[in-house]
């Protein structure tokens, strides 16, 4: 069965249409202020650089860990199985953000910037994903895409 476009799917074509042209139309890169890496913390701590902040960086790991072992061990309850594969990659990308950001703050520079970055925004766009999948019943977001 052909879906035909209503109301409501021509606004979402639309607001994908402007937000693509006002992000890429006329912006450039964004230059990162190099002042950006200078933190608060600079002592070595047991031959770490910047040791608290890179330090810091365990309380991803440990919460991720944490979730991840409550999913493997099926402890958490779900209404439809594939909300699992959201929290997967939200504890995923949490504990990849605790190595990123530890690396990024162990040697601040622009090229591991990116390492600290990537993770947390898989670990943000999951939690969005996770949001959705929890707040909005899965047929009426189907009804609304097909």
């Amino acid at each position: 069965r052909m879906a035909s476009f209503s109301t409501r799917h021509w606004v979402l074509v639309a607001v994908m249409l402007v937000s693509a042209v006002v992000l890429f139309g006329g912006f450039g890169p964004i230059a990162q202020d190099p002042s950006y890496h200078n933190f608060a913390d600079k002592e070595e701590i047991w031959g770490i650089p910047n040791g608290l902040n890179v330090l810091s960086n365990i309380a991803f790991f440990v919460a991720a860990l944490m979730g991840l072992e409550v999913l493997v061990n099926k402890r958490a309850v779900f209404r439809h199985e594939s909300e699992r594969v959201a929290y997967f990659v939200m504890f995923g990308g949490l504990f990849f953000t605790g190595v990123g950001s530890a690396y990024y703050h162990w040697a601040p520079t622009h090229e591991t910037l990116v390492w600290d970055r990537l993770p947390m925004t898989i670990t943000f766009m999951s939690i969005v994903s996770v949001v959705i999948a929890e707040q909005v019943r899965l047929k009426r977001l189907l009804f609304f895409f097909s």
